[in-house]
């Protein structure tokens, strides 16, 4: 995924990357 900080801030980031493998 592409970072959009406008969307997804360091926390939402966190998360996605985080859950993003499961």
């Amino acid at each position: 995924m592409k970072k959009r900080k406008k969307y997804f801030s360091k926390t939402n980031y966190n998360i996605i990357h985080h859950f993003g493998n499961v």
